[in-house]
């Protein structure tokens, strides 16, 4: 056999190219890489941080990613994990405990990847309350629920405290395709509450389930499951059905409903028209039972007659309208007042707000001049709406000092009688482009503890006069703040006392805010633990009410500002229930509620409410009884202030009429007393007996 030279042998290694042969030999590169982060929402105390790497739709191996985070107190035990075979980097991220929730918390994973720098974002809820036994509430849903939707609500505890800032998620079971919950999840408030809506899709007609979850100090927490029935399904022949209605004098209500194929339509806008009749709202909206009302009012002087209204809708794209008929009236009224909201303070400018009435009902479409030696208005003449009611705002010249007792005045002309009346307000304008304040609550107390602090300008310079209103969070209304405002002295500094009525044992929460210069400012909230211990029992318990409500004959000094003193006669009603809620039966510390509203001859309303006793004694052989302690207060629509009140009562056992003395003072600005003894019969119900 002939041997082969060594240049006949053939080598069949094949070398490649430096840089490959596109679309034969590919080069071991990359062109896009990338880096994706899973969404994790919510960290409590602990959680695991996952992702990948990808390059060209195929996981990268042996990439080394970098993690950081917006939120310094965010641990990671690898802040550069390693990708595996299949493309994915795993690490731990911590928490301290005793960390607040805080939102918006960035986590960043950055890596490179054939000389590519790349990077993914995720925002998450992190935190690490204190906290061993959290209870997740998910309240009832009320059903059937139709194609509106509906509210759906709960809270969320931990020891026994509200869990403010925390995510709550929702899981629906049974036909889950076809409703949502928005949002999903829902951020607790302050006071541990969250609220989120139920929204069906067209089509459902299904009982579902929803079950609320969290994670609270890294403890998972899951609410008991509430079952609901949603029903939206299209319908063929709508019908509006209009009830019938009484003749009207001045003002009334229509009513109606809409139905579909027989089942009422939830959710669908009705629009009310007339020829004569005028409504505050020409559309309304059906509620779950596909019922809707529309108040409407008479012009003033329409003599009797008949007159028609109509109302029109759209359902699933078919017209439908309905009219029917009443016979209505209105006679010109003969007591014309103008009442006026507690508007103040003003910073330089806010709103005021008021309304017009006639024998008690509001009449629209009347002028009211606002006028003041120091506020202007804009506009400085309105009109009343359909509910009576007026608004304006209030400018303060600039630079004003801050005020007390500024007078405001509301005038008009109601069918030819002249009416007016006058209020009085904390006004002013400083020149303070920095504004500031602090808050220095006791982190507890027993039955009561001092809060202060200070509000200053541009960080030294005090601001004296500023009013400071004070929010409490609380589960009961046992809490209250005296004065509510609290004033700021020559040194900007300002003092009040926070106080829980006997048997209070809870954590509220506390902020303070103010306006200076137009410039809203606050401090807080904090949390006060008060632990004040049981009443003692009871020396005696009454109960004592005004018979039929309001009586007249009531005679009433107010003092606000500077002693700006004004006389009114009116209606007074008196309620107090105090140890007992009947004569024979037992003595009861836990009952204690005192109330009384008075409605001046002028048009203005004085409201005390939820009154909770700190002393109570009874005199003369059980037929006095005393009750002093704090009181809700405000006049007309404005804001509520702490009083501290006093009710002096005498029951005649003889008549069965009860004589009041009364004196209230929220300490600050206004006095609300008796100018008399007012006497009124009292209730069958009312009674001074012993424990």
């Amino acid at each position: 056999m002939k041997k082969k030279n060594k240049k006949d042998t053939l080598s069949c290694r094949i070398q490649l190219p430096p840089q490959g042969c596109p679309d034969l030999f590919p080069p071991n590169i990359c062109i896009n890489p990338v880096i994706q982060l899973e969404e994790l929402g919510v960290i409590s105390c602990e959680a695991t941080i996952r992702g990948r790497v990808l390059c060209d739709n195929a996981p990268v191996e042996g990439v080394q990613v970098t993690l950081t985070s917006s939120f310094p107190e965010l641990m990671f035990s690898d802040p550069t994990p390693v990708t595996d075979r299949r493309g994915i980097f795993t690490t731990t991220v911590t928490v301290p405990r005793g960390t607040p929730i805080t939102a918006d918390v960035r986590i960043t994973a950055t890596a490179t990847v054939s000389d590519q720098t790349i990077s993914d974002s995720i925002t998450v809820r992190a935190g690490c309350v204190r906290c061993d036994n959290p209870v997740l509430t998910l309240n009832p849903i009320e059903g059937p629920v139709g194609c509106q939707g509906t509210q759906i609500s709960g809270r969320l505890l931990c020891d026994g405290l509200p869990v403010p800032n925390a995510a709550v998620s929702f899981t629906i079971g049974n036909d889950s395709t076809k409703v949502t919950i928005a949002p999903n999840p829902a951020i607790t408030n302050a006071d541990g509450t969250f609220t989120a809506t139920l929204v069906p899709f067209l089509g459902i007609d299904a009982t579902i389930t929803v079950t609320a979850n969290a994670i609270v100090g890294g403890h998972p927490v899951t609410s008991e499951t509430q079952s609901v029935t949603v029903v939206c399904l299209p319908c063929q022949n709508p019908v509006i059905i209009l009830d019938d209605l009484d003749p009207v004098v001045c003002d009334g209500v229509v009513t109606g409903r809409v139905l579909c194929d027989g089942r009422p339509v939830p959710g669908v806008q009705v629009r009310l028209s007339s020829p004569l009749l005028v409504f505050a709202s020409p559309t309304v909206t059906t509620n779950g039972n596909g019922e809707f009302s529309g108040r409407f009012s008479v012009p003033p002087g329409t003599s009797e007659q008949v007159t028609t209204y109509t109302a029109r809708a759209e359902v699933n794209g078919i017209s439908v309208s309905e009219t029917n008929s009443v016979e209505v009236s209105c006679p010109p009224c003969q007591n014309p007042i103008i009442q006026l909201d507690n508007a103040g303070p003003i910073s330089c400018s806010g709103p005021v707000t008021g309304r017009v009435l006639c024998d008690g009902a509001p009449v629209p479409g009347v002028q009211v001049t606002l006028s003041s030696p120091l506020l202007s208005f804009q506009p400085s003449v309105v009109t009343t709406n359909i509910n009576g009611e007026f608004s304006s705002t209030a400018s303060v010249p600039f630079p004003t000092q801050i005020t007390t007792g500024v007078p405001y005045t509301a005038s008009a002309t109601v069918n030819g009688i002249p009416v007016s009346n006058t209020n009085f307000l904390r006004a002013g304008c400083v020149d303070c482009p920095n504004p500031a304040m602090n808050l220095i609550v006791p982190p507890s107390i027993q039955c009561d503890g001092t809060l202060m602090g200070r509000v200053v300008c541009n960080g030294t310079t005090p601001i004296p006069n500023v009013p400071v209103f004070f929010d409490i969070v609380q589960s009961h209304t046992n809490v209250f703040i005296n004065p509510d405002p609290a004033i700021t002295g020559a040194d900007g500094r300002y003092t009040a006392t926070i106080m829980g009525v006997a048997g209070t044992m809870e954590t509220v929460t506390v902020t303070a805010r103010a306006t200076v210069g137009g410039i809203p400012i606050s401090a807080g909230p904090f949390s006060v633990r008060i632990n004040c211990p049981p009443p003692p029992a009871c020396p005696c318990k009454f109960k004592l009410d005004t018979q039929g409500g309001a009586q007249p004959g009531a005679q009433i000094r107010v003092t606000r500002y500077d002693n700006n003193v004004t006389n009114y006669t009116g209606t007074l009603n008196v309620t107090i229930n105090e140890c007992g809620a009947s004569k024979n039966g037992p003595c009861n510390p836990a009952v204690d509620n005192f109330n009384f509203v008075f409605n001046a001859g002028n048009g203005d309303n004085f409201q005390f409410t939820q009154g909770r006793r700190t002393m109570i004694s009874c005199e003369n052989n059980f037929t006095v009884a005393i009750v002093e302690g704090m009181i809700n207060g405000k006049i007309n629509n404005g804001p509520s202030r702490t009083f501290d009140a006093r009710i002096r009562a005498t029951l005649n056992n003889v008549t069965g009429e009860i004589t009041y003395e009364i004196f209230a003072t929220d300490n600050t600005t206004t006095t609300f007393e008796t100018i008399v003894p007012f006497t009124a019969a009292g209730s069958p119900q009312s009674f001074i007996t012993g424990c």
